[in-house]
């Protein structure tokens, strides 16, 4: 795995400007900067917060695939228009697109990270060009610092993206794809369904999700895939016909997908427990993958609205 290129452009507070590099850095001056990149797209396509995306007819990253393309002109188009929305935003402060690319054995990946940190630059090279140096040591090499991200592979089209709330929308427009959830998205939507059609019956919340989730826990231990509507099916075996509506349209407009990677579901360790919040600001927390709940847990719904949690067989307090 191989760094061949690699541009940055930035914001800097420091400098109060926009700064869009006129030419790559020199990788035989900068070895460090070749391990950094690693670091970072290692992370991308090995975490459990990236997504895969889906690219539209229109994306501009279709005509990038199998063919060569100026490297420098389309990052510089794409930092300018990142910087616009940027600027329009949120107030100055440093953040460096880091462009690069990327070779392994059979495929080369276009990437962008966009990372936060201090003061970008060592000093202004051209003051005509608006040209920089960078120092790395402002920048962190952990991928929980990039919060926008993407990799697309030049021989396949696949791409794989790192965005959050605020950044999905505006990153989808830019390049033209629509997400689909990972693992822990994913189970997000599933848990809300469960919820939705569980308030829909006015059947009890609690039980439905408990169940769902000792469900999704089973199937990924024994099978290579969880699938949503399986689980679904098992839970609620008798949906009518407005409930089986909201669910095709839930997969249809969270482009959900059918099947869920068992493997990624077992990374995700928050999902092996349940926390019960009360209004009291009392927190009970409850192992999913290795206890029978109705063995030790039960929930009353008192007349006058009010809950009782009971614990039972816990053993002793410690």
């Amino acid at each position: 795995m191989q760094v061949t290129k690699v541009v940055v452009h930035s914001v800097d507070n420091s400098l109060a400007t926009v700064v869009l590099s006129k030419r790559q850095i020199n990788l035989n001056q900068n070895a460090e900067l070749d391990g950094f990149i690693l670091k970072l797209y290692k992370g991308l396509m090995k975490s459990s917060g990236t997504s895969s995306g889906v690219l539209e007819e229109e994306s501009l990253l279709n005509e990038y695939i199998g063919e060569e393309f100026n490297f420098m002109a389309v990052s510089t188009t794409l930092a300018q228009a990142w910087f616009d929305h940027y600027e329009a935003t949120t107030k100055h402060t440093a953040l460096n697109l880091v462009f690069a690319m990327v070779h392994e054995e059979e495929t080369v990946s276009f990437v962008m990270f966009e990372v936060a940190s201090r003061s970008g630059f060592v000093r202004i090279l051209d003051e005509d060009d608006n040209d920089i140096e960078h120092s790395l040591g402002i920048m962190s090499d952990s991928l929980a610092s990039v919060k926008t991200a993407f990799a697309f592979d030049l021989n396949t089209g696949d791409l794989k993206v790192k965005h959050n709330n605020n950044t999905q929308l505006y990153l989808e427009e830019l390049l033209g794809f629509k997400t689909i959830p990972n693992a822990k998205k994913s189970l997000e939507i599933l848990d809300a369904m469960v919820d939705y059609v569980s308030e829909k019956r006015q059947e009890n919340v609690l039980d439905n999700t408990i169940k769902s989730k000792q469900m999704i826990i089973e199937t990924a231990e024994l099978f290579e895939e969880v699938e949503p509507k399986r689980i679904l099916d098992n839970v609620f075996p008798d949906l009518d016909e407005d409930e089986q509506t909201f669910v095709n349209e839930t997969f249809e407009e969270t482009f959900l997908p059918p099947l869920i990677v068992s493997a990624d579901v077992s990374r995700l360790s928050a999902r092996k427990k349940h926390k019960i919040n009360t209004e009291l600001g009392i927190e009970v927390t409850i192992p999913l993958d290795s206890l029978i709940i109705e063995d030790i847990l039960e929930v009353k719904e008192n007349l006058d609205g009010s809950v009782d949690i009971i614990l039972k067989n816990i053993g002793g307090i410690v």
